[in-house]
Order: structure tokens, then C-alpha cells, then sequence
């Protein structure tokens, strides 16, 4: 016999409990799924299958980047209104500055496409470019950044800077 307040365990209740433990699982998964589709695409190019195609001259334009010799240095500081400046420094094979450039290009979040800038660069002299951009947050942001030169040179660059 049983004695009062104990129960015993019958299948009825572990069948129960699977059931409940499975079903948070699920429920929790299916919270996550719809969180990350509504979230972000997960596309970083709209055009993949075009962008595969061209890929030979995106090989040859990185070849004749190599060539030329330039080197570039970026950097991101936060000012104290709350905006970001960025700085770029363009040096040649010989260390020398590179100037008379016009540098376009912008800012990424790779989380977040709404909150990606487009920037452009002015000349500080002795191959320093710079821009003060209004960046809504903090952390990891991708600089896609073109620089042609007047006798029609190009330069690209891709980095990763960080706002601290």
C-alpha cells in the first residue's frame, strides 16, 4: 500500500514529461529560427552568381594592384561628439605618400545593413586622407574603400576596423 503524499511513478508521467521537456525545445528552436530569418538575410552580395562570373577580372584588377605597389593604413577613432573619424594613409613601394587621390567607399556593419555609411575621404596632405563619419554604434565595422588616382590607377581596399 502507499503511504499518504508519495505517487508513484507511472509511464502516464514520464510519457508526460518527454512530451513537455520536447516541446520546449521545439517551442525555444522555433523562437531562434524566426528571430534569425527576420534578423538578417545572411546575403553579403545581392548578385552572387554574376560576381562568380566576373571573378578572372577581379583577379586581374588584384594582380595590377599588386603591381603598382601601394600600401594603405586605416583607422577608426571615436570623437567626442559622438562621431568617428576615419584615416587612411597611402604610401607607394618606396614608403613614399601617395597623393591627389579621390577615395570613395563605405562603411559595413556585418550584422546590419541599415546601418552601413558611405563615405568620402578629402586630402590632409602627405598621403593622409580622412573623413568624420556619424556611426550609430560601436564595434566591427568592414571599410570597402576605392582610391584613383588622375593618371587612372585604382587602388581597393578591404579591411576590418574597430570603434572602441
Amino acid at each position: 500500500m502507499n503511504a499518504p503524499g508519495n505517487t508513484i511513478l507511472t509511464g502516464r508521467h514520464v510519457l508526460i514529461a518527454v512530451l513537455a521537456f520536447f516541446g520546449l525545445i521545439i517551442a525555444v528552436n522555433g523562437v531562434f529560427i524566426v528571430l534569425a530569418l527576420q534578423s538578417w538575410s545572411g546575403l553579403s552580395t545581392d548578385d552572387a552568381y554574376r560576381r562568380g562570373l566576373t571573378h578572372n577580372e577581379t583577379l586581374r584588377q588584384a594582380e595590377t594592384q599588386r603591381a603598382l605597389g601601394w600600401q594603405a593604413r586605416a583607422d577608426l577613432v571615436p570623437l567626442a561628439d559622438g562621431r568617428a573619424r576615419l584615416s587612411i594613409v597611402f604610401t607607394d613601394r618606396a614608403d613614399a605618400p601617395v597623393d591627389g587621390l579621390v577615395v570613395t567607399g563605405q562603411l559595413r556593419r556585418p550584422s546590419r545593413e541599415d546601418a552601413d555609411r558611405a563615405v568620402a575621404l578629402t586630402s590632409q596632405g602627405s598621403g593622409h586622407y580622412s573623413a568624420d563619419v556619424d556611426l550609430p554604434l560601436r564595434g566591427q565595422w568592414d571599410l570597402h574603400l576605392r582610391a584613383d588616382s588622375p593618371d587612372g590607377k585604382t587602388f581597393l581596399l578591404e579591411d576590418r576596423l574597430w570603434l572602441k
